[in-house]
């Protein structure tokens, strides 16, 4: 499957829903801390990334 610039896939929609269920306490009121939820969205973005460019250089972790 080859991707194409400014096409969303599967996994960025999984990206969104998982920053949003990490930001409801926050924008809720039942959080009263606000770092928290940064860091929990930080943390996603981070994976999201390290994952993201695994997979576009062709890394798999399969040795041959």
């Amino acid at each position: 499957m080859t991707s194409r610039s400014g096409a969303h896939s599967l996994t960025d929609l999984l990206v969104v829903v998982l920053v949003a269920q990490a930001t409801a306490p926050s924008l809720t009121g039942e959080s009263k801390g606000l770092l928290d939820s940064l860091l929990r969205v930080a943390t996603l973005f981070a994976w999201s990334v390290a994952l993201g460019a695994r997979r576009s250089c062709g890394c798999t972790g399969a040795r041959t």
